[in-house]
């Protein structure tokens, strides 16, 4: 979760995943939540800066968090 923080304690990413199984056939829910676990592994978060006089989080454009 530390990885979501932006300013720790303040403000963090949300993330929200939606899977919608058309048909149950199988093991359909472990194939979703391998492919829910391989996206968030690979995830890159984009670079952020912090805008102290009025508390806004802003995204740096082309730049990626380290």
């Amino acid at each position: 979760m530390e990885n979501l923080s932006i300013v720790k304690g303040q403000s963090a990413w949300k993330l929200m995943v939606d899977v919608y199984c058309v048909d149950h056939d199988g093991n359909v829910l472990d194939a979703a939540l391998t492919s829910i676990m391989a996206a968030l592994k690979t995830l890159k978060l984009p670079a952020t800066s912090i805008n102290e006089a009025d508390n806004v989080v802003s995204i740096v454009p082309g730049a990626a968090a380290a």
